[in-house]
């Protein structure tokens, strides 16, 4: 069994993100005060580390286009506890749904987001392969009810 712990850091969870050609989505949210204006990138990083405390992989949430929800990207043999502890911060943020997605021909990677919780709520048909869109709601999550 490989033991991994999560880590925030969002700049080098992008980064590897980026060296994996992974686009992080470039959602930002405009911060005004009195005496300027900021962009805040909409989106948290954490780096996957491994038993030698190097970086395996990354997991990064951001929300939505459409604001409903917060959207789980992740790649880098997380285990159990990682992912129970992303989902009690999403959950615990007050957040009512969490979405992934993964390519079609991914099963392996498919059959551990149902395990979690995740439902498959549709296919996006693209040249390249298709991608399946899951989302999961609090009470689907099946990692937090293992944890009860």
């Amino acid at each position: 069994m490989i033991v991994t712990r999560i880590i925030r850091n969002d700049e080098l969870a992008f980064a590897i993100a980026k060296a994996r050609g992974v686009v992080v989505p470039p959602i930002f949210e405009e911060v005004r005060t009195e005496t300027r204006v900021e962009f805040r990138r909409m989106a948290m990083g954490w780096v996957v580390a491994g038993k030698s405390g190097g970086p395996r992989g990354y997991v990064i949430l951001f929300a939505s286009a459409d604001g409903e929800d917060w959207e789980l990207m992740a790649d880098g043999g997380w285990c159990v506890s990682a992912a129970r502890e992303v989902f009690r911060f999403v959950f615990g943020q007050g957040q009512s749904r969490v979405s992934a997605r993964c390519k079609a021909t991914n099963a392996r990677n498919l059959r551990v987001l149902q395990r979690m919780g995740f439902a498959i709520e549709g296919r996006k048909r693209l040249p390249d392969g298709d991608i399946i869109n899951l989302g999961m709601l609090r009470e689907e999550c099946r990692l937090l009810k293992e944890a009860a």
